[in-house]
C-alpha cells in the first residue's frame, strides 16, 4: 500500500497494512517514521489520514502505529470526483452554447 508522509518535505513509501481498527492502524515499513508526523495511507478500501504514535524495529522491519484522524471511503471519493467532473462538463457545455 502507498503511505505518504505529509508536511514540508512530503515523501511516498510503500508498506504493509498489518492491522486497522476504528481509530488506529499498524503499518510495517522498511524505514522508521518520526513520531507525531502526519501520514496519508491509501488502501484498497479507503484513504486514511492520521498521526504516527509509535515506531519500533522488529525482525528487520519497522512497526508503525497511526492514530487515525479521518477516513474517506473510496466509493465516496469516486462519487465526489464523478460529481465534480459532471459539473465541469455541464459548465463547459453551457459556456459553449452561449458563445
Amino acid at each position: 500500500m502507498r503511505i505518504e508522509i505529509l508536511g514540508d518535505h512530503p515523501q511516498t513509501l510503500t508498506g504493509l497494512l498489518i492491522n486497522i481498527s476504528g481509530k488506529g492502524a499498524r503499518l510495517e515499513l522498511f524505514e522508521p517514521l518520526p513520531i507525531n508526523c502526519m501520514v496519508r495511507i491509501d488502501s484498497y478500501a479507503a484513504i486514511y489520514l492520521g498521526e504516527v504514535c509509535y515506531c519500533f524495529e522488529e525482525s528487520g522491519a519497522w512497526q508503525i502505529g497511526v492514530q487515525m484522524e479521518h477516513s474517506i471511503p473510496i466509493e465516496r471519493g469516486l462519487k465526489n470526483l464523478a460529481d465534480r467532473l459532471h459539473r465541469e462538463v455541464m459548465t463547459y457545455d453551457s459556456q459553449q452554447q452561449e458563445s
